[in-house]
Parts: C-alpha cells; sequence; structure tokens
C-alpha cells in the first residue's frame, strides 16, 4: 500500500428502498381493507346471483393484482 491509498477508505451508503417516502404497513393494510371489500362484495353478489356485479368485482380484483 501506498500512503496516499492507506488513508483513503471507500465506504458506500446504500439506502434500503430509498423511494418508498411513506408508511408502509399502512399502505398494506389499506390495500387488504380495500380488497376484502371487493370480495364481500363479489361473495354478496355471487349469492342474489347478479353476474354481472360479480363480473366486475372480478375486473377489479385482477387490477388490483
Amino acid at each position: 500500500m501506498t500512503k496516499q491509498a492507506k488513508g483513503k477508505k471507500k465506504t458506500a451508503i446504500v439506502a434500503p428502498n430509498s423511494s418508498f417516502q411513506g408508511d408502509r404497513s399502512l399502505a398494506k393494510s389499506i390495500k387488504f381493507m380495500h380488497e376484502a371489500m371487493i370480495s364481500r362484495e363479489a361473495a354478496y353478489a355471487v349469492a342474489e346471483g347478479d353476474i354481472g356485479r360479480a363480473y366486475e368485482c372480478v375486473k377489479v380484483s385482477l387490477e388490483l393484482g
């Protein structure tokens, strides 16, 4: 090692997922509640025999993916 390289150390600071600026657990719980409401709506639609409303619920749940 030379004297110049001896004093210089490279340190890299990596922030985990720095693009997300919000509360991840809040976002996941909101998504879960939304999916649960769609699921319940689909169950009611099937029980009542309303195929159009059930199909719309399926389309919305596929969009949420």
